[in-house]
């Protein structure tokens, strides 16, 4: 079979009965990072045997059992499809494979091979699941069967044996192998008519740290088909869309899930969107679909100014998370909850039509000139979302791992009894100060639910340094919880304990919350996806967000604040909201009050807490003071707020 064309193949999301035969040079890798190239083998014998199967074996933790795409070069680097020879196979499943007997002048180029591992970073595996046993006609562990107990969108797959052998490993020959359609093993397909015994599990996306946006549908399946792509929905739908989305889910208009449809997509991923092609489908039609987006927030936190480290010259441009830190000192923090991407002219990275390599907070943003069409990069700037502690104190450090047996794991769940049952951010060092994303070292876990890992199987060398870790946690000293309160059940689309329900219960500005289930288990270590956990906001957990789509039934409480042993100042109306907002800060009545206020409380000018407008604010901290930007707002216009100071009881003169 002679490769041709030069369509560009999405391995990770392409909903395929079968794998492609083949990628081209084009490939892209948007969701994971590349290995290291293979060359295990040599054109000699029969042919050149680059399998899937081999590498797994041979190049153990520095390959993947999962790859999602891969990639064929020369030995020295020259694309396969300029050879002119035949390969008998090329496929992520099989891998490379250039047999003496095809070419015309019985001899084979030398090939090495690097495959495309996914990064599971903003998500959950599922369960495992073996619903099927290898007898009638084989193996059948296909979506269908499972998708009531998992999410409906699915990004990426594993599959192994029952005793936990990879499936790519054993040789055997499957005939469905996606996230869309789940897995299959054929016993007529095995040379000995049998298949193993295997067990699946799925990767499901989430929307952490972000919202999802309304549903979009920009296109109707006419001519060529129903092309819901990001860039055009950044470019069409304006403020309603964010340029850097982290998720997708997609949908048919009277909400059938995408993976229930039955037919084949052509591009299914965050970064280029959703394509659904007519010529691709049995009946040469598409359904009409439409998509909506994770958009990333930074509302515990701030964004950091503009970075533009490299230029793209030379190999391209790598705006990376290790080196930015390295590079701009206090303008950086040393881990990032989001990160978005813009030209150095503020166009928004993903509707350039370029490829990239990397695009998360944790490794950063890379541009390869080699997989663009031109062979060139624009130049990119980009910003991250810093935490802090807004709500709350660090803890001391913890380090109660040591970097031997399988790695450093420094988890939540073993110092939970020394911190908050909620904490809002973590950061992670190594014992002398080093910043963890700095060490050039692979995490599976950073995230304050969670905690922190480095498994030394990740490492190039096999080995991690020795981490510290700390949290934020919310703090009640400067006030009181109130009592719990549990105003919703998780009927209807979830449990939904918001700030404003019991605002006429409450203080005006609660500086903490702690979320509970009603039997007293921290909402955090659930296992739910919460997708609001802010006192002014307060709690939500939506059953849409659930692999089970069910939620726990919590109660919620707040540290609300008390002037104790100081006083309240007047009410300040030092702005309104004229220009860009309201801005109350701090500074701007300094010589007015204490230099030291230990809480601050906003009401509008009729008297109406805040928290109680549904209003987003910027800034709502004594050191700081109060801000309501229109930018932030569904309306874009502001009230007009007044703030007061909680000071200590040595007046200011």
């Amino acid at each position: 079979m002679k490769l041709a064309g030069s369509l560009v193949v999405y391995m990770t999301i392409i909903c395929q009965t079968h794998f492609l035969s083949a990628v081209t040079a084009d490939t892209v890798c948007n969701n994971g990072h590349w290995t290291e190239w293979f060359n295990r083998d040599n054109p000699r014998g029969t042919g050149d045997w680059e399998t899937t199967r081999e590498i797994i074996n041979e190049f153990g933790d520095k390959m993947c059992s999962d790859p999602t795409a891969i990639q064929a070069q020369t030995h020295d680097g020259n694309p396969v499809l300029d050879t002119g020879e035949v390969f008998s196979r090329y496929s992520v499943t099989e891998g490379f494979v250039c047999k003496m007997d095809d070419q015309p002048d019985n001899t084979c180029l030398d090939y090495k091979v690097r495959y495309c591992c996914p990064e599971h970073k903003n998500g959950k595996w599922t369960d495992w699941f073996d619903r099927d046993g290898p007898g009638g006609s084989g193996d059948w562990e296909t979506l269908a069967y499972v998708q009531h107990k998992i999410c409906f969108d699915p990004t990426a797959i594993e599959v192994q044996t029952v005793d936990g052998i990879p499936a790519l490993t054993t040789g055997e020959i499957f005939s469905n192998y996606s996230p869309c359609e789940g897995f299959v093993c054929k016993n007529d397909d095995q040379p000995d008519k049998a298949c193993l015994d295997y067990k699946i599990r799925y990767y499901c996306p989430g929307c952490y740290n972000g919202y999802w946006t309304e549903w979009f549908d920009r296109d109707n399946p006419s001519d060529t088909g129903d092309w819901e792509t990001t860039s055009l929905a950044i470019s069409y739908f304006g403020d309603a869309m964010c340029s850097d989305p982290s998720a997708i889910q997609v949908q048919t208009l009277d909400g059938t899930l995408a993976s229930d449809t039955g037919e084949v997509f052509f591009v299914y991923s965050v970064n280029v969107g959703f394509a659904c092609r007519n010529m691709d489908q049995p009946d040469n039609i598409c359904l009409d679909y439409k998509v909506r987006y994770c958009c990333p927030v930074c509302n515990d936190g701030y964004w950091t100014e503009w970075l533009d480290r490299d230029n793209p010259s030379v190999t391209g441009d790598w705006e990376t998370t290790s080196l930015a830190i390295s590079y701009f000192g206090d303008a950086m923090c040393s881990d990032p909850s989001a990160i978005q991407v813009q030209t150095l002219d503020g166009i928004p990275a993903l509707t350039t039509g370029e490829k990239f390599s990397q695009y998360s907070p944790t490794v950063g943003f890379v541009c390869e000139k080699n997989v663009q069409s031109d062979n060139t990069c624009l130049d990119y700037k980009v910003r991250y979302c810093c935490p802090e502690c807004n709500y709350g104190k660090w803890t001391g450090w913890f380090d109660r791992d040591n970097p031997d047996g399988t790695g450093d794991w420094e988890t939540t769940e073993h110092v939970q009894n020394k911190i908050c049952s909620a904490p809002s951010a973590i950061q992670v060092q190594t014992l002398d100060g080093i910043p963890a994303l700095t060490t050039g070292e692979i995490f599976s876990e950073y995230s304050p639910d969670v905690g922190f890992v480095c498994k030394m199987t990740d490492q190039p060398d096999k080995t991690c340094l020795d981490y510290k870790t700390r949290y934020c946690c919310p703090e009640c000293d400067d006030g009181d919880w109130t009592e719990w309160f549990d105003r919703d059940d998780p009927s209807g689309t979830g449990d939904w304990e918001h700030t404003v329900h019991v605002q006429h219960n409450i203080c005006p500005a609660p500086s903490a919350i702690e979320a509970q289930t009603l039997d007293g288990i921290p909402a955090l270590t659930t296992g739910e996806v919460i997708a609001e956990y802010s006192p002014d906001v307060g709690f939500v957990c939506k059953m849409a967000d659930q692999p089970d789509n069910t939620c726990l039934d919590y109660k919620t409480r707040y540290c609300c604040p008390v002037c104790y042993n100081g006083y309240w100042t007047e009410w300040f109306d030092r702005d309104d909201p004229s220009g860009t907002g309201d801005w109350e800060t701090t500074v701007h009545i300094q010589d007015k009050i204490c230099s030291t206020p230990s809480a601050i409380e906003a009401q509008t000018l009729g008297g109406t807490p805040a928290l109680a407008t549904g209003e987003v604010f910027l800034y709502y901290s004594p050191s700081i003071g109060f801000a309501c930007r229109k930018v932030d707002q569904p309306d874009k216009t502001c009230l007009d707020y007044k703030t007061r100071y909680c000071c200590p009881e040595l007046r200011k003169n």
